[in-house]
Parts: structure tokens; C-alpha cells; sequence
């Protein structure tokens, strides 16, 4: 598990599929990132969601993303796993992660 900015800056990651964005989502630690970027995790990331909803669209760089989308994972967590609930959210930002890095992902049909 990715723990720190400097060991997410340095992966070289490649975007999943997207029936295993829990999978990518849950290998940062997006708990230790934020606090190591100096972030209220909570009220973070609920902002940045609550701009998403207005604006559909995310003015977030790659790492800033990528702890959005393990938000997204626990979201998924604390509302019970439906498996369906956040998956707009997830594929955002899996979207929005491939325009930033080039890096191929196929959009949830």
C-alpha cells in the first residue's frame, strides 16, 4: 500500500478496469496522504465532492485525485457496498486521471 506522497509520486501505475477501481482505489492510503499533504481528510474531501456535484468536473492534480477516488472507496464502505451508489464518482475520477497522465481507461459503459 502506497503510504506516503513521495512513494504515490514514484509509482507507476497502470488505471484498471473499471470493475476493479476498489482494487486500485484501496492501494493508497489516502488517510496518511492527506495528512502528510496536510488536509483535513473529512472536510476535504467532502468539498471537493460537493464542487464535483455542482460542476462535474475535478480541478485536482493526479495525487489530489487519486485521494478522492480512495474517499470514494470508503464512501462505498460506510454506505453498505452496493456496488453501484458511488460508481459515477469512481469513474470520474478514473476519467479525469487518465487525461491528467495519458495512462489508458476505458470509461464504465
Amino acid at each position: 500500500m502506497i503510504k506516503t506522497v513521495a512513494e504515490a509520486e514514484a509509482e507507476d501505475f497502470t488505471l484498471p478496469e473499471f470493475s476493479e477501481w476498489r482494487r486500485f482505489a484501496g492501494g493508497l492510503s489516502g488517510y496518511t496522504i492527506a495528512e502528510e499533504l496536510n488536509l483535513d481528510f473529512s472536510a476535504w474531501t467532502i468539498e471537493q465532492k460537493a464542487r464535483w456535484e455542482e460542476t462535474n468536473r475535478w480541478d485536482l492534480d493526479v495525487l489530489h485525485l487519486r485521494v478522492m477516488l480512495f474517499y470514494t472507496l470508503r464512501l462505498d464502505y460506510w454506505t453498505g457496498y452496493t456496488y453501484t451508489e458511488h460508481d459515477g464518482m469512481a469513474d470520474s475520477l478514473l476519467q479525469a486521471i487518465s487525461q491528467k497522465t495519458g495512462k489508458a481507461y476505458t470509461p464504465k459503459s
